[in-house]
Protein backbone atom coordinates (compact mmCIF):
# COMPACT_ATOMS: atom_id res chain seq x y z
CA UNK A 1 0.00 0.00 0.00
CA UNK A 2 1.17 3.48 -1.14
CA UNK A 3 2.06 5.96 1.55
CA UNK A 4 -1.24 8.54 1.60
CA UNK A 5 -0.94 11.84 1.33
CA UNK A 6 -3.40 14.51 2.67
CA UNK A 7 -3.79 17.03 5.85
CA UNK A 8 -3.98 14.20 8.59
CA UNK A 9 -2.34 11.69 6.37
CA UNK A 10 -1.78 8.05 8.17
CA UNK A 11 -2.54 9.71 11.73
CA UNK A 12 -5.12 7.52 13.18
CA UNK A 13 -8.15 9.42 14.24
CA UNK A 14 -10.85 8.22 17.08
CA UNK A 15 -14.54 9.86 16.02
CA UNK A 16 -17.15 9.20 18.42
CA UNK A 17 -21.46 9.32 17.78
CA UNK A 18 -20.97 8.78 14.33
CA UNK A 19 -24.42 7.96 14.29
CA UNK A 20 -24.89 12.27 14.44
CA UNK A 21 -24.52 13.50 10.74
CA UNK A 22 -22.11 16.07 11.86
CA UNK A 23 -19.87 13.49 13.55
CA UNK A 24 -20.29 11.29 10.15
CA UNK A 25 -19.80 14.05 8.02
CA UNK A 26 -16.10 14.66 10.23
CA UNK A 27 -15.11 10.76 9.97
CA UNK A 28 -15.44 10.96 6.34
CA UNK A 29 -12.98 14.31 5.63
CA UNK A 30 -10.85 12.65 7.99
CA UNK A 31 -10.30 9.53 5.51
CA UNK A 32 -10.71 11.69 2.37
CA UNK A 33 -7.67 13.74 4.21
CA UNK A 34 -5.32 10.81 5.21
CA UNK A 35 -6.58 9.37 8.00
CA UNK A 36 -6.70 5.86 9.30
CA UNK A 37 -9.68 5.75 11.25
CA UNK A 38 -12.02 4.42 14.22
CA UNK A 39 -15.58 5.15 14.22
CA UNK A 40 -17.92 4.34 17.68
CA UNK A 41 -21.56 4.99 18.72
CA UNK A 42 -23.56 3.80 21.39
CA UNK A 43 -24.75 1.07 19.22
CA UNK A 44 -22.51 -0.97 17.28
CA UNK A 45 -21.87 -0.62 13.88
CA UNK A 46 -20.72 -3.09 11.37
CA UNK A 47 -17.70 -2.66 9.38
CA UNK A 48 -19.89 -2.49 6.33
CA UNK A 49 -21.41 0.11 8.04
CA UNK A 50 -17.99 1.86 8.96
CA UNK A 51 -16.40 1.90 5.43
CA UNK A 52 -19.47 3.20 4.22
CA UNK A 53 -19.27 6.47 6.31
CA UNK A 54 -15.75 6.98 5.60
CA UNK A 55 -15.18 5.76 2.44
CA UNK A 56 -11.84 3.41 3.54
CA UNK A 57 -10.69 0.25 2.79
CA UNK A 58 -11.76 -2.42 5.64
CA UNK A 59 -7.78 -2.15 6.38
CA UNK A 60 -7.89 1.18 7.30
CA UNK A 61 -11.17 1.87 9.22
CA UNK A 62 -12.75 0.23 12.43
CA UNK A 63 -16.04 0.12 13.60
CA UNK A 64 -16.80 0.30 17.51
CA UNK A 65 -20.30 0.03 19.28
CA UNK A 66 -19.47 0.82 23.33
CA UNK A 67 -20.66 2.67 27.03
CA UNK A 68 -19.93 6.09 26.30
CA UNK A 69 -19.86 6.77 29.86
CA UNK A 70 -18.17 3.74 31.05
CA UNK A 71 -14.09 3.87 32.33
CA UNK A 72 -13.69 -0.35 31.37
CA UNK A 73 -15.20 0.76 27.88
CA UNK A 74 -12.86 3.49 27.26
CA UNK A 75 -9.70 1.91 28.56
CA UNK A 76 -10.83 -1.56 25.89
CA UNK A 77 -11.74 1.31 23.48
CA UNK A 78 -8.25 2.47 23.36
CA UNK A 79 -6.62 -0.24 23.44
CA UNK A 80 -8.07 -2.02 20.93
CA UNK A 81 -7.04 1.00 18.52
CA UNK A 82 -3.45 1.04 20.10
CA UNK A 83 -3.35 -2.80 19.38
CA UNK A 84 -4.90 -2.54 15.48
CA UNK A 85 -3.04 0.50 14.84
CA UNK A 86 0.17 1.18 17.02
CA UNK A 87 -1.17 4.55 18.27
CA UNK A 88 -3.73 7.44 18.47
CA UNK A 89 -3.22 10.65 17.41
CA UNK A 90 -6.94 12.24 17.26
CA UNK A 91 -9.93 12.21 18.98
CA UNK A 92 -13.06 14.00 18.15
CA UNK A 93 -15.72 13.31 20.88
CA UNK A 94 -19.26 13.40 18.94
CA UNK A 95 -21.84 15.90 19.56
CA UNK A 96 -23.79 15.91 22.99
CA UNK A 97 -27.43 14.90 23.68
CA UNK A 98 -29.79 17.83 23.50
CA UNK A 99 -32.63 18.14 26.01
CA UNK A 100 -35.32 20.57 25.42
CA UNK A 101 -37.73 20.72 28.84
CA UNK A 102 -38.23 23.87 31.25
CA UNK A 103 -36.39 23.37 34.32
CA UNK A 104 -39.54 23.04 36.21
CA UNK A 105 -40.33 19.69 33.98
CA UNK A 106 -36.76 18.42 34.35
CA UNK A 107 -36.03 15.36 36.26
CA UNK A 108 -32.60 14.82 38.12
CA UNK A 109 -32.50 11.84 36.40
CA UNK A 110 -32.61 13.84 33.35
CA UNK A 111 -29.96 16.07 34.30
CA UNK A 112 -27.69 13.30 35.49
CA UNK A 113 -28.68 11.94 31.83
CA UNK A 114 -26.69 14.74 29.83
CA UNK A 115 -24.07 14.83 32.87
CA UNK A 116 -23.33 11.25 31.68
CA UNK A 117 -23.57 12.24 28.17
CA UNK A 118 -22.55 15.35 27.84
CA UNK A 119 -19.51 15.88 30.82
CA UNK A 120 -18.63 12.09 31.88
CA UNK A 121 -18.34 10.43 28.29
CA UNK A 122 -16.09 13.39 26.80
CA UNK A 123 -13.59 13.92 29.88
CA UNK A 124 -13.42 9.63 30.07
CA UNK A 125 -12.13 9.98 26.68
CA UNK A 126 -9.62 12.71 27.09
CA UNK A 127 -8.79 11.01 29.78
CA UNK A 128 -7.59 7.61 28.18
CA UNK A 129 -6.49 9.69 25.10
CA UNK A 130 -4.16 11.57 26.49
CA UNK A 131 -2.35 9.13 28.03
CA UNK A 132 -2.27 7.21 24.47
CA UNK A 133 -0.85 9.99 22.62
CA UNK A 134 1.62 11.19 24.81
CA UNK A 135 3.04 7.77 24.67
CA UNK A 136 3.14 8.27 20.55
CA UNK A 137 4.23 12.00 21.05
CA UNK A 138 1.41 13.88 21.04
CA UNK A 139 -2.62 14.53 18.91
CA UNK A 140 -4.90 16.60 19.00
CA UNK A 141 -7.84 16.81 20.83
CA UNK A 142 -11.88 17.93 19.37
CA UNK A 143 -14.88 18.01 21.38
CA UNK A 144 -17.57 19.18 19.66
CA UNK A 145 -20.53 20.63 21.56
CA UNK A 146 -22.60 23.62 21.98
CA UNK A 147 -22.44 27.92 21.29
CA UNK A 148 -24.97 27.27 24.61
CA UNK A 149 -21.47 26.86 26.68
CA UNK A 150 -21.24 30.93 26.37
CA UNK A 151 -24.91 32.10 26.55
CA UNK A 152 -28.03 30.40 28.21
CA UNK A 153 -31.54 30.11 26.30
CA UNK A 154 -35.01 28.69 27.86
CA UNK A 155 -36.00 25.43 28.25
CA UNK A 156 -32.28 24.78 27.94
CA UNK A 157 -30.91 25.04 31.76
CA UNK A 158 -29.61 21.35 31.50
CA UNK A 159 -27.50 21.44 28.24
CA UNK A 160 -26.42 25.21 29.27
CA UNK A 161 -24.55 23.51 32.26
CA UNK A 162 -22.99 20.88 30.90
CA UNK A 163 -21.90 22.63 27.70
CA UNK A 164 -20.12 25.59 29.96
CA UNK A 165 -18.70 22.68 31.75
CA UNK A 166 -17.30 20.69 29.01
CA UNK A 167 -16.04 24.15 27.35
CA UNK A 168 -13.83 25.18 30.37
CA UNK A 169 -12.99 21.06 31.01
CA UNK A 170 -11.40 21.27 27.45
CA UNK A 171 -9.10 24.57 28.18
CA UNK A 172 -8.18 22.71 31.80
CA UNK A 173 -7.07 19.73 30.01
CA UNK A 174 -5.47 21.59 26.88
CA UNK A 175 -3.45 23.58 30.03
CA UNK A 176 -2.61 20.88 31.53
CA UNK A 177 -0.89 19.34 28.74
CA UNK A 178 0.76 22.34 27.94
CA UNK A 179 2.22 22.26 31.35
CA UNK A 180 2.97 19.16 30.78
CA UNK A 181 4.59 19.14 27.33
CA UNK A 182 2.80 16.58 26.30
CA UNK A 183 2.44 17.89 23.13
CA UNK A 184 -1.11 17.41 23.05
CA UNK A 185 -3.75 20.37 22.00
CA UNK A 186 -7.41 20.38 23.00
CA UNK A 187 -9.90 22.55 21.31
CA UNK A 188 -13.44 22.98 20.64
CA UNK A 189 -16.16 23.46 17.97
CA UNK A 190 -19.56 25.17 19.32
CA UNK A 191 -22.36 25.09 17.21
CA UNK A 192 -25.73 26.88 17.18
CA UNK A 193 -28.31 24.56 18.79
CA UNK A 194 -31.19 25.45 17.25
CA UNK A 195 -29.78 26.18 13.35
CA UNK A 196 -27.15 23.87 13.41
CA UNK A 197 -24.59 23.98 10.45
CA UNK A 198 -23.76 22.62 7.42
CA UNK A 199 -22.05 19.63 8.55
CA UNK A 200 -19.62 19.85 5.57
CA UNK A 201 -18.68 23.07 7.07
CA UNK A 202 -17.99 21.72 10.82
CA UNK A 203 -16.13 18.67 9.31
CA UNK A 204 -13.52 21.47 7.92
CA UNK A 205 -13.22 23.15 10.90
CA UNK A 206 -12.48 19.49 12.80
CA UNK A 207 -9.64 18.60 9.85
CA UNK A 208 -8.06 21.68 10.34
CA UNK A 209 -8.15 21.46 14.06
CA UNK A 210 -6.76 17.79 13.74
CA UNK A 211 -3.85 18.75 11.61
CA UNK A 212 -0.66 19.94 11.98
CA UNK A 213 -1.97 23.70 10.17
CA UNK A 214 -3.55 24.28 13.75
CA UNK A 215 -0.73 23.53 15.79
CA UNK A 216 -0.17 26.91 17.50
CA UNK A 217 -4.37 26.25 18.49
CA UNK A 218 -4.94 24.90 21.56
CA UNK A 219 -7.59 25.91 24.78
CA UNK A 220 -9.61 27.38 21.88
CA UNK A 221 -12.65 26.43 20.30
CA UNK A 222 -14.60 27.75 16.80
CA UNK A 223 -18.33 28.36 17.11
CA UNK A 224 -20.24 28.56 14.57
CA UNK A 225 -22.90 31.36 15.42
CA UNK A 226 -26.00 31.29 14.07
CA UNK A 227 -27.33 34.89 11.75
CA UNK A 228 -30.48 35.80 12.73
Amino acid sequence: MGVEVGRVADKVALVTGVGHPLAAAAASALADEGARLVVVDTEHAPAERAAAVTGLPSPRVMSRGHERSSETAWGNLVTSVIDRFGRLDILVNGPPDLLVKPIREMTLSDLRALEEANIVAPWLGMKHATVAMRAGGGGSIVNLSLGLARTGAADLSGNCATAAGLRVMSQAVALECGQNADGIRVNSILVDHARPPDPAEVAAAVVYLASDESRFMTAGEIAFEAAY
